[in-house]
């Protein structure tokens, strides 16, 4: 029984902090990928050296994200929906890196 309350509550967590993180992203000029997944994946319009120039910047602010060089998607990262500190921050570190404010 415990087990099943639990991955409830990490499905509805990943439903509203992924949602959540769809919206920021596209609202900062990016493109998320819909996902029914426990992460987002978000195109950046300026291709694969937008996409390695954001994740320098998140870097250098300590936050790591997975590029997606390696499956072909040189303009994109992939964001796991983690808890709402982290997200939030991730949100911030790309609006400042993207000169909007989040």
């Amino acid at each position: 029984v415990g087990d099943k309350e639990f991955l409830e509550q990490v499905r509805a967590h990943n439903i509203r902090w992924r949602r959540w993180l769809e919206e920021e992203l596209a609202g900062l000029g990016l493109s998320p990928v819909p996902s029914e997944a426990n992460f987002v994946l978000t195109r950046f319009p300026g291709g694969a050296a937008a996409a390695n120039a954001a994740n320098t910047h998140l870097i250098a602010d300590g936050i790591l994200l997975r590029d997606m060089k390696a499956y072909g998607l040189d303009d994109c990262l992939r964001i796991t929906v983690g808890d709402e500190a982290a997200l939030k921050a991730v949100v911030q570190s790309l609006a400042t890196f993207l000169g909007r404010s989040a």
